[in-house]
């Protein structure tokens, strides 16, 4: 995730700083809205990347410091333990690494 969020805001930089995602008052109504959202999409994608490193870091600082042998619990995997019991930390980790 950390590598796509580098990704992300390199790609954004790159293009804001040689101008190509400045909107001039002699393009198509078309290219405008498309640079505007090329920049929005480009910030979520961003935004969810760090989401999802802070949703799983503290996910996973949660798991080594809770004593869970007196749980009871159904699931066979560790996978199966996040789905029944940490549900909405997995579906944000999920959703935002998307």
């Amino acid at each position: 995730a950390a590598l796509v969020a580098g990704a992300v805001i390199g790609t954004l930089y790159e293009n804001i700083r040689s101008g190509k995602l400045e909107v001039h008052k002699g393009d198509a109504t078309w290219v405008m809205g498309a640079k505007k959202v090329t920049t929005l999409l480009l910030m979520s994608a961003f935004a969810m990347e760090v989401a999802a490193i802070f949703v799983t870091t503290v996910t996973g600082t949660m798991l080594q410091a809770k004593d869970f042998s007196k749980w009871t619990s159904n699931a066979y995997s560790g996978l199966d333990f996040l789905k029944e019991n940490f549900e909405f930390e997995y579906l944000t980790s999920r959703i935002c690494f998307l």
